[in-house]
């Protein structure tokens, strides 16, 4: 039996529209009924960057210097805390990064939270404007 044209149309149609759902069911899982909204990531990235003095580009890029470290940790921490995401989905959404990079990051944050007083200040700093309460 031969495959008309118009079947192909449909098939291909089927396979877009099951594409659309399986990317709307993993944005559901992804981003989460929370205060930041839909594009909280992006939100994240771009407070933590203005209360640096850093470009939202600057904490996705590899390297960089103390502030930008800092910056990318606090970035990290608040997509775990607020989004309860994967350490490989914050990689992903932060420039490709391993989990395991993630995870370092995450520790060293965990560290500085309870040892650095300015550390801390920045974070709550950072956390107030993306959640809203300026």
């Amino acid at each position: 039996m031969a495959v008309t044209r118009h079947t192909r149309v449909l098939r291909r149609r089927r396979r877009i529209e099951a594409e659309r759902e399986r990317r709307a069911r993993l944005n559901a899982i992804a981003w989460p009924n929370t205060p930041v909204g839909l594009y909280g990531v992006a939100l994240i990235r771009w407070a933590a960057a203005t209360h640096f003095g850093l470009t939202a580009q600057d904490i996705v890029k590899r390297g960089g210097t103390q502030r930008v470290r800092y910056a990318r940790r606090m970035s990290f921490a608040l997509a775990r805390s607020l989004f309860k995401l994967s350490l490989t989905r914050i990689g992903q959404l932060f420039g490709d990064r391993d989990h395991s990079t993630v995870y370092w990051a995450l520790d060293q944050h965990r560290k500085l939270m309870a040892s650095d007083p300015a550390y801390s200040r920045h974070f709550a700093a950072i956390r107030r404007v993306v959640q809203g309460r300026t």
